[in-house]
């Protein structure tokens, strides 16, 4: 918390420094607010990634060496075609599975583009990364925001001259009532709004689909073993425990047995389905009943220590979220914090600084003798008032980074609040524009 706050009290101390020296002190806020708050947000960043224990592994199961009998999509990525790429250019008939292969998983995508984002959340940015640079070109082209500093930190409702109009550039001018807000909103929250709140919801979709299968997968191991104990295959017991059970696992489970059942070995259905989830967690339990399976179907005994893995790392991960809310509830109530009072001193000090020195400049010289703390006219309120705007949204953005990696150790976690925080800091200075 005092780590966050040192910014902040940086920039009063320059500010109040600005006030009482005839010297500008503006180089140094300016490496404030764009230097010290990234670089400070960035180092605790890298310092807690460097204590905080990440999974171990990346989820997905390989197949055997010399074991090309069957492979899932996921062990090639989402561009492979399967299994056919293996015989391609043997025959000519190959070559025309592979060609409507290839049309077929197009079309799907095409028919069902949500579901195929879901699956891989990243791609999306295919799409809306070119959406934000046409967004920018037409930004730039017709001016509809500031283009420079001048007309960032020009007061409210100064005209700017338009020198890149589409018609008859350089005889019209620009006006906006708030520059500042609606230069940071075009340059930095339509792009934000653009691919990061995509971005978020099918990571989170993406997360809550695969979290549905270690939502019960203690109690399914534990019906297994039961079953199993029963004297019952181990792949009779995979089909007793679809038929009782409900939910995402039961489906994955009764798509099990019919793979089987159609020629498909235990050990690649296994790893199939686990490499569509791609969870360390569910990896290791799919690997330890892949290997216990080919030597016994009676296997009751490492399903009840699979069981018992589970529920104690159910244990360790509601613990750990516990600890780890706690974090993030501070860490997001000292970033509020910091926007309130910033906040306020842009209300209660900034205005009155501004009103200074315009009775500053408008005295004279005598004025600004008798004025208490030094000559005013050369603050800058509006260019302050920028830089107090960008630091609360600089501070969200990377309040919300920190937060998002405390709470689930990867950064795709932050995007959620990477939308939230600077969206509250918006509507926060917005408000704060039009009272002052």
């Amino acid at each position: 918390m005092t780590l966050s706050l040192f910014p902040l009290l940086l920039i009063i101390i320059l500010v109040i420094m600005s006030m009482m020296s005839p010297g500008s002190r503006m180089d140094m806020m300016l490496g404030t607010v764009y230097g010290l708050i990234p670089l400070t947000g960035l180092g605790f960043l890298v310092l807690t990634s460097t204590v905080t224990q990440d999974s171990i592994g990346d989820g997905y199961l390989r197949p055997d060496t010399g074991d090309g009998q069957t492979y899932a999509e996921a062990d090639e990525g989402i561009f492979s075609l399967g299994l056919v790429e293996n015989y391609t250019g043997t025959y000519s008939v190959f070559g025309r599975i592979k060609s409507r292969e290839g049309t077929y998983r197009v079309m799907e995508v095409l028919k069902s583009p949500h579901i195929f984002f879901r699956d891989n959340p990243l791609m999306v940015l295919g799409l809306t990364v070119p959406m934000t640079l046409v967004f920018y070109a037409t930004v730039v082209f017709f001016h509809l925001a500031p283009l420079n500093v001048a007309e960032f930190v020009a007061p409210a409702g100064t005209s700017v001259p338009d020198k890149i109009g589409f018609i008859q550039p350089g005889t019209r001018g620009r006006t906006w009532e708030l520059p500042a807000i609606v230069g940071t909103f075009m340059w930095l929250y339509v792009p934000i709004y653009l691919n990061l709140l995509p971005l978020s919801f099918f990571h989170e979709w993406n997360l809550r689909t695969r979290r549905s299968v270690i939502g019960n997968l203690s109690e399914n191991l534990r019906k297994l073993s039961s079953a199993n104990d029963t004297g019952m295959t181990l792949l009779e017991s995979i089909k007793v425990v679809a038929d009782t059970s409900s939910g995402r696992m039961a489906d994955e489970l009764e798509a099990m047995h019919a793979k089987v059942n159609y020629g498909t070995s235990l050990k690649n259905t296994l790893r199939e389905f686990n490499n569509r989830y791609h969870i360390p967690r569910l990896a290791r339990t799919v690997k330890l009943i892949g290997e216990a399976q080919e030597a016994s179907s009676q296997i009751q005994d490492v399903l009840s220590t699979a069981a018992q893995a589970s529920e104690n790392q159910d244990d360790i991960d509601r613990e750990r979220k516990s600890r780890t809310r706690m974090q993030m509830v501070i860490i997001i109530m000292t970033y509020l914090t910091l926007l309130g009072v910033m906040a306020l001193l842009k209300v209660k000090f900034l205005t009155v600084m501004g009103d200074l020195a315009t009775q500053t400049a408008g005295g004279g010289a005598e004025s600004a003798g008798d004025a208490p703390g030094g000559d005013l006219s050369s603050v800058n309120v509006d260019v302050l008032s920028v830089l107090f705007f960008h630091a609360v949204v600089l501070q969200a953005l990377l309040s919300s980074l920190i937060a998002g990696y405390i709470r689930e150790v990867s950064l795709m976690a932050s995007l959620k609040f990477a939308v939230t925080l600077p969206t509250i800091a918006l509507i926060v200075w917005y408000v704060v524009e039009w009272i002052s």
